[in-house]
């Protein structure tokens, strides 16, 4: 109860800033996106003249990989040992997402950079629909997760490149039909067809997700053989 105070407290104070933001020199630095997942042991501290401080636990992976609530990570990395798990930002700038970091079924994405000053400073607004965390509810709270298909993946048939439709080379192509949390069987299951756009070899496969980062399922004919698929993000 404490914790939500103090949030509508930092949001009515940040309501009152009028005055305009100026672009600072810091904000020439290259930023990255880091991804937050509200709730948990995450808190937010006005720290006075129109900062604040937003402490986290970094995730053990990368963002696509799961994040607990109160954690962040990189899209493409989890942290590495020295990076500091605070993120600095503007009371005017923060108010725009720190009604996400309440709830532990929200996320938010800053652009961020390491200062060296122990602070990830946020230098952009948030980013809309962050890629691959919008997980599909009725997942159970422990393990959370979906594969990040935008990325290429290692099979025992070849790299799959899923956003380009294609496997070990491309006249070998892979179509995704549907997608979603199965509940019966507590994973991720990816269903489509493949196929070779120089023959009429085609037929359905379905890859079932043991975790964010390793896959195992099968592919079939229409005459009625088929094989098994097993693959890992890289």
């Amino acid at each position: 109860m404490a914790f939500y105070k103090q949030i509508s407290a930092f949001c009515s104070a940040a309501s009152l800033l009028t005055i305009p933001l100026a672009i600072a020199p810091a904000q020439a630095q290259q930023s990255y996106p880091l991804v937050c997942r509200g709730g948990g042991g995450l808190s937010i501290v006005n720290t006075g003249n129109n900062n604040v401080r937003i402490n986290f636990r970094a995730a053990a992976g990368s963002a696509p990989q799961g994040l607990q609530p109160g954690e962040c990570s990189w899209q493409d990395r989890a942290f590495r040992s020295g990076e500091p798990t605070v993120i600095c930002d503007t009371s005017a700038r923060a108010v725009q997402y720190v009604s996400k970091l309440v709830q532990s079924n929200e996320y938010a994405t800053l652009q961020v950079f390491n200062n060296n000053q122990g602070c990830m400073q946020a230098n952009a607004p948030i980013l809309n629909n962050p890629p691959v965390l919008n997980v599909p509810p009725g997942i159970p709270t422990a393990v959370q997760f979906r594969p990040n298909l935008n990325q290429i993946w290692q099979s025992n048939y070849g790299n799959i490149h899923w956003q380009e439709g294609w496997y070990r080379n491309q006249t070998q192509t892979i179509a995704i039909t549907s997608q979603g949390w199965d509940s019966n069987r507590n994973a991720y299951v990816v269903e489509g067809r493949w196929g070779r756009t120089n023959s009429n070899d085609a037929g359905p496969f379905e890859m079932t997700f043991s975790s964010a980062c390793e896959f195992s399922g099968s592919w079939s004919r229409p005459n009625g053989t088929s094989g098994g698929w097993t693959g890992s993000c890289q």
